[in-house]
C-alpha cells in the first residue's frame, strides 16, 4: 500500500510548506490519498475473489470510486510535480523492489481481474515518477476506461424470458407461475444474482392463446435477445413454445405440461419438471383402484389440448387395470351447462369419474352434479383440486374430491423450503399453492445449470440440463437424457377433507387416512 503524506505531514520540508500553491496542491494529494486508501481497504475486504463471477451492486460501486478517485490523484500528483521540482514524498508499505528499485505490486495482473490490473498500474505508476507528466496520466486513464468497460460487462443483467397466460382461460394458473418466477427473482439478486450478474425478467401475456405464444417466445429470443427461456403454462402453451426453442436451440425447461406428445418429437433442447400425463392420471387411478370396488368408470374431458392428454391417459390406465368405460365424452372448452353429460353419466352410474377440465368447469361440474345426484363412489379431478380456490368456491361441495399434487406445503423437508414458503407469505399474504412451487422450481434448476456452466452457452447449459440431477424447493428433479422426459419426480395422491387438501398416498407422506367411498350427496 502506498501513502501519500501532504497538507501539514512532518515529511514535508518547513521550506516547502511555505509555497502556498505547492502546498495546497500537496494538501489535495493528501486528503486524494487518504480517501483512495480507504476505498482501496474497503474493496479489498469486500472482493476476495474478483470480477467477474462474486460481484455485486455495491462492489461495483466501490470499484468505480476506486477508479474515479486514482484518476483526481494523479491529475493532482501532475500539479505537484511541476511545482515541485518532480520531488515527491511517499512510503511504500509491504512491497517488495525489483533490481531498478521500483515498488512490485503483491498482486498478479490478469485481464479477468480488472481490479487487480488498476492496483498494479496504480502502483507502478507512482513509482515510475521519471517518465512524462502526460504520458502517465494518458495510460491510467486508458487502463481506467478499460476496467469500467468491464464493471459494466459484469453488471449486465441476465435477461430470462417467459410467456404466461395472465388474461384467458389460463389466468389463474399463469399468475401463480408468474409468482414463482419473481419471488425466485428477488431471493436471487438479493443474494448477488448468478455469475455475479443480476437477474432481469421480460414476461408476456399471451392471453391463453396458443398462435400468441409462439409469436412472443420468437420476440423474446429476436428482438429481445433473452439469455434464458422460462416456461410457458400448460400444454397447449408449451407445445408451441417448444417448437420455437428448438428452432433457435434455446435450452427450455416446461413447467405446467405433461402431455406424452411432448417428449416424443425427438426435440433436443426440451427438458420437463413434472412427470407424464400417463403417470399423472394413473398414478391416482391406480390407487383409487387399488381400495376395491371399482370396475367400471367415465371420463369427461375438455377439448383442450392439455385436458385431452389427460383423458388419452386415463383411457390407458383403465385398459390396463381392467376397469369398463361406460362413458367418455368431450366438450367445449368454457362449458357451464353440463347437464345433457349428467343425464349420461347418472344413467351409466359408473364407480369411478375422471373429470379433465379448468377450475371453472371443475366447480360447475360439480355443483350440477349435487343438483341431480350423480353419486360414484369417486370424483377425481385433474389440476384444479390443487388450487386454493377449488374449496374455497365449492366448499363442502368439494369434499372427498380426488387430485393428483406434485408439491404441498407439508412438504417442509424439501430444501430451501422455508425461505420460499414464508417469503411467499409475507409477500404475497396467502399459501403458496403448487403452481407457484412449480414455476419457481423451472427457475432454480435452470439457475442451478448456469452456474454448474459457469456460462451462458447454451449448448453446456443444454447438456447440463440433461444429465443433472437436483432437488429443488418442488421436489427431485432428473430427466431422461434422450428425451427430457421427467423420471424423477414425486407425485402425491391428495383428497379434500375438512375444507383441507390431504395427503392419502404415499403413506410415508401421508397427513391424513384415505375417506372411500364417497358418501351419496343426501349423506353428508
Amino acid at each position: 500500500m502506498i501513502n501519500f503524506k501532504g497538507g501539514g505531514e512532518s515529511r514535508i520540508p518547513d521550506e516547502r510548506k511555505r509555497e502556498r500553491p505547492f502546498s495546497r496542491a500537496l494538501a489535495s494529494v493528501g486528503y486524494t490519498g487518504r480517501l483512495v486508501r480507504w476505498v482501496e481497504n474497503k474493496v479489498k475486504r469486500e472482493v476476495k475473489n474478483p470480477l467477474p463471477h462474486h460481484f455485486s451492486e455495491g462492489k461495483t460501486l466501490l470499484v468505480i470510486s476506486f477508479c474515479v478517485l486514482q484518476v483526481f490523484s494523479y491529475v493532482v500528483l501532475c500539479r505537484v510535480q511541476k511545482l515541485g521540482n518532480k520531488e515527491f514524498w511517499t512510503q511504500d508499505r509491504g512491497l517488495a523492489r525489483d533490481s531498478h528499485g521500483l515498488a512490485r505490486s503483491p498482486f498478479l495482473v490478469t485481464l479477468d481481474n480488472p481490479l487487480k490490473l488498476v492496483y498494479t498500474y496504480t502502483v507502478a505508476f507512482r513509482q515510475k515518477q521519471k517518465e512524462g507528466d502526460m504520458q502517465r496520466v494518458f495510460l491510467f486513464l486508458v487502463l481506467t476506461a478499460v476496467v469500467l468497460g468491464c464493471v459494466a460487462q459484469a453488471v449486465e443483467p441476465i435477461k430470462f424470458g417467459a410467456v404466461l397466460p395472465l388474461t384467458g382461460w389460463g389466468s389463474e394458473t399463469g399468475k401463480r407461475n408468474l409468482r414463482g418466477y419473481q419471488l425466485w427473482q428477488e431471493l436471487v439478486n438479493e443474494k448477488g444474482g448468478i455469475l455475479g450478474r443480476p437477474v432481469e425478467l421480460i414476461i408476456y401475456d399471451d392471453q391463453s392463446d396458443p398462435t400468441l405464444t409462439a409469436r412472443l417466445y420468437e420476440k423474446l429470443i429476436t428482438e429481445d435477445k433473452v439469455d434464458v427461456l422460462l416456461a410457458p403454462w400448460s400444454d397447449d402453451m408449451t407445445m408451441p413454445a417448444t417448437t420455437v426453442a428448438e428452432k433457435y436451440k434455446k435450452p427450455i425447461v416446461t413447467g405446467g405440461a405433461t402431455l406424452d406428445l411432448i417428449w416424443e418429437r425427438g426435440y433436443k433442447y426440451v427438458c420437463g419438471v413434472l412427470p407424464s400425463s400417463y403417470d399423472y392420471v394413473g398414478v391416482p387411478v391406480r390407487y383409487i383402484a387399488s381400495l376395491g370396488g371399482i370396475s367400471t368408470g367415465a371420463i369427461i374431458a375438455c377439448n383442450l389440448t392439455f385436458t385431452q392428454g389427460f383423458a388419452v391417459a386415463a383411457v390407458k390406465n383403465f385398459q390396463e387395470l381392467g376397469i369398463q368405460i361406460v362413458l367418455n365424452e368431450t366438450y367445449p372448452a368454457g362449458t357451464k351447462n353440463f347437464v345433457p353429460i349428467l343425464l349420461k353419466l347418472k344413467a351409466a352410474n359408473p364407480d369411478l369419474v375422471v373429470v379433465c377440465g379448468t377450475l371453472e368447469e371443475h366447480v360447475e361440474f360439480m355443483r350440477q352434479c349435487k343438483q341431480m345426484d350423480v353419486n360414484p363412489k369417486a370424483f377425481y379431478l385433474t389440476v384444479s383440486v390443487t388450487e386454493p380456490e377449488f374449496v374455497e368456491l365449492l366448499g363442502p361441495d368439494a369434499e372427498y374430491v380426488f387430485g393428483t399434487s406434485e408439491w404441498e406445503p407439508t412438504l417442509q423437508s424439501l430444501p430451501g423450503f422455508e425461505e420460499f414458503y414464508y417469503r411467499y407469505m409475507a409477500k404475497y399474504g396467502e399459501e403458496p399453492a403448487e403452481d407457484d412451487a412449480t414455476g419457481f422450481a423451472v427457475a432454480q434448476i435452470l439457475q442451478h445449470a448456469i452456474e454448474i456452466a459457469g456460462t451462458l452457452d447454451d449448448e453446456k447449459i443444454n447438456e447440463i440440463l440433461h444429465t443433472m440431477e437436483f432437488v429443488t424447493v418442488f421436489g427431485t428433479y432428473k430427466v431422461d437424457p434422450n428425451t427430457g422426459r421427467q423420471i424423477g419426480k414425486e407425485l402425491f395422491v391428495i383428497q379434500i377433507q375438512n375444507g383441507k387438501r390431504e395427503i392419502v398416498w404415499p403413506p410415508e407422506y401421508a397427513t391424513a387416512a384415505v375417506k372411500f367411498p364417497t358418501p351419496t350427496w343426501r349423506e353428508r
